[in-house]
């Protein structure tokens, strides 16, 4: 997925991501991946 608005009126699965870690991953029902990096400014 390019754009995590591709997100929107879709139904997750699963939502992945450890403490202190920069990304979550989340899994749609359709076995779509999109992956979110946060970045402090």
């Amino acid at each position: 997925m390019e754009k995590f608005e591709e997100l929107k009126g879709k139904t997750l699965k699963s939502i992945k991501g450890n403490v202190g870690n920069d990304e979550m991953v989340f899994t749609t029902e359709e076995g779509e991946i999109a992956r979110l990096h946060y970045v402090p400014d």
